[in-house]
């Protein structure tokens, strides 16, 4: 393929390069996929979109080469007027102080939850877990669901200790539209069901195994791309209640910030929110990894056991 030689090289938009410890990506969020490439490369790619094809040619032949290797794969293009072709911005921004919350449900103790449900609506909460740490029948997730204005939340997920039976189930996914997911733990056999607009999973495992993955999970998505760059993509605007009603960053750090009856203040709090601005580039390990901003994390388990050190569910090293 011919281009001028006033051509200038330009990434698409929505493909990003990330550079690791050894090696660079770029991520394509257009078709959620990663491009390796080399650190030199990467280094060289912030400096050339202010050189003409012309200009490259003359300075290496072989990069001229490669940037085509680039266009073939659909990830830049040659254009005479880059300027016409603004990067994405890259700032993270939600209208909402809280937007998920994780509530733990025991038989040991009552949670107000017409009260809660106000406070989380106040602070534009839109998305919730509820962890039942024992059996639990259809009156009474009805109950809370309904004390705790469901209609106010945009998707709600339970999570049973158990499974109940099938008509439970099936009563809440008809009568609660809100109720996307519903993990039942400990069951066999493992599989998925979809009730309506309801996936009803069954597996072997606990509650923790969730955070305790044996492998990463990397995600193209350009809204966790962002936020992973200011902010903790496992704790940022995320709140949890546990069983005793205490307010935590997450259900498995020591760590209390108070009652839930104050959640409103405390989530405010400058105290509460120093988690949320743990980073992967703060990070041990993940600092130096070329996935870092398409890794959903977990400051809970972690392979040194604190808020710095690489989550325990990862193997891969960079």
């Amino acid at each position: 393929m011919s281009y001028l030689e006033e051509n200038y090289f330009k990434l698409y938009s929505n493909c990003i390069p990330v550079k690791g410890r050894n090696n660079s990506l770029i991520y394509d969020f257009q078709k959620s996929n990663f491009f390796k490439i080399d650190n030199d490369f990467y280094d060289i790619l912030l400096e050339i979109e202010s050189l003409s094809l012309a200009e490259i040619r003359d300075v290496n032949l072989s990069l001229f080469e490669m940037l085509e290797k680039l266009v073939e794969e659909d990830l830049g293009f040659f254009c005479n007027n880059p300027e016409s072709f603004p990067k994405l911005s890259e700032q993270f921004d939600l209208p909402s102080v809280i937007s998920n919350a994780i509530i733990e449900v025991s038989n040991t103790r009552t949670v107000n939850f017409s009260s809660l449900g106000k406070s989380l609506n106040n602070l534009n909460c839109n998305f919730l877990i509820f962890k039942f740490l024992s059996p639990i029948s259809f009156s009474k997730i009805s109950e809370i669901l309904e004390k705790i204005m469901i209609n106010n939340f945009y998707v709600v997920e339970l999570w049973l200790l158990e499974s109940p039976k099938k008509s439970v189930l099936k009563k809440v996914a008809s009568n609660f539209p809100q109720v996307r997911v519903i993990r039942c733990l400990n069951s066999k056999p493992s599989k998925v069901r979809i009730k309506k607009t309801t996936v009803i999973g069954y597996n072997f495992k606990d509650f923790t195994e969730f955070c305790t993955l044996s492998k990463p999970n990397f995600r193209i998505d350009y809204k966790l791309y962002c936020e992973s760059l200011e902010f903790n993509n496992c704790l940022n605007k995320k709140v949890s209640i546990d069983s005793q009603g205490n307010v935590k960053n997450c259900l498995y750090f020591d760590k209390i910030y108070g009652n839930y009856e104050d959640i409103e203040s405390i989530v405010k709090s400058i105290d509460f929110q120093i988690p949320w601005k743990i980073t992967k580039d703060n990070i041990e390990t993940c600092k130096d990894c070329e996935y870092r901003y398409a890794c959903p994390d977990c400051r809970a388990f972690t392979v040194k056991n604190n808020l710095l050190s690489k989550p325990k569910f990862c193997n891969f090293t960079p």
